[in-house]
């Protein structure tokens, strides 16, 4: 999922649905909180879709480039992962969900099988 695409999206959503809310939040990952390397960006819309009150996300993320997990062998200690994040390289990902009166909550629908 690039730019242009979830654009594409956003303009498709706005022209025939009534959009609800829209957000956009910045989550620190792991322990670098001060590196903006680090930093997570889920961008939500929620609108009134053809299912009902959808709602559509997307996850931006640094690429994991390496991973080390730091063991110890006392009683009670427990591991430790270290991350190593791509200072260029992103990774998205898009989720859609409806909402499920019943469960009072979003479920996840595949979201190669929209289509609005």
């Amino acid at each position: 999922m690039n730019d242009e695409k979830w654009l594409d999206i956003l303009d498709m959503v706005d022209n025939k649905f009534e959009v609800l809310d829209k957000t956009r939040a910045e989550i620190p990952m792991g322990d670098d909180i001060d590196e903006e390397k680090s930093i997570e960006v889920i961008e939500t819309v929620i609108f009134n879709g053809p299912l009902g009150k959808m709602k559509v996300e997307r996850i931006t993320r640094p690429e994991i480039i390496d991973k080390k997990t730091h063991y110890s062998k006392r009683a009670g200690d427990k591991a430790r992962v270290e991350y190593k994040f791509s200072e260029t390289e992103k990774v998205q990902k898009m989720k859609a969900y409806k909402w499920d009166d019943i469960l009072d909550d979003y479920i996840e629908i595949e979201a190669g099988n929209l289509s609005f």
